[in-house]
């Protein structure tokens, strides 16, 4: 608990955390944790995405055909990373959504503003094996991308400790 409490201050105070609110021990408390704090989180990571971020972030490739036939920019970028809906259709490990993104349009070397990550280094980090192969099936797809943190899709592979997957 002493480990908690600070982690939890320190998330309110950075905004990760949109309250948290001392709560009234119970008898009936199952958690120390409950018995201490009742965090209330509110993360806005969805705060302010487009409609197609929200269908893809959700798997639903009905409203995402529907989206895009309406003239949904399938290149919109997320105000907090910078993402793209390819870099959420990416770290998903859902590969029917992440073909019909490509097949629309979506840019698949396009890096996230944030951190520079493509949807190849998304794919590799969250170890999403089809995503990887299929991103690199595509002619047009960078290996040689360095995100800004230093690294590669080759790098990430690496300390992913997937081997069975080279890169060209």
């Amino acid at each position: 608990m002493r480990v908690l409490k600070p982690l939890l201050t320190s998330a309110l105070s950075i905004g990760l955390l949109v309250t948290a609110q001392p709560a009234l021990a119970t008898e009936n408390s199952t958690s120390k944790l409950g018995a201490l704090y009742q965090p209330v989180v509110e993360h806005d990571v969805y705060r302010n995405l487009t409609p197609i971020h929200l269908a893809v972030v959700n798997g639903d490739m009905e409203e995402v055909k529907k989206l895009l036939a309406q003239g949904a920019d399938v290149n919109a970028l997320d105000p907090l990373m910078g993402n793209a809906p390819i870099h959420f259709a990416a770290q998903a490990h859902n590969l029917p959504m992440l073909k019909l993104l490509v097949e629309n349009g979506a840019f698949v070397n396009l890096q996230s503003v944030r951190l520079g990550a493509s949807p190849l280094m998304l794919a590799v980090w969250y170890r999403n094996i089809e995503g990887v192969e299929y991103l690199l099936s595509l002619p047009d797809t960078d290996t040689s991308l360095i995100a800004a943190f230093g690294m590669s899709a080759q790098d990430l592979m690496t300390l992913a400790q997937i081997q069975r997957i080279k890169l060209p």
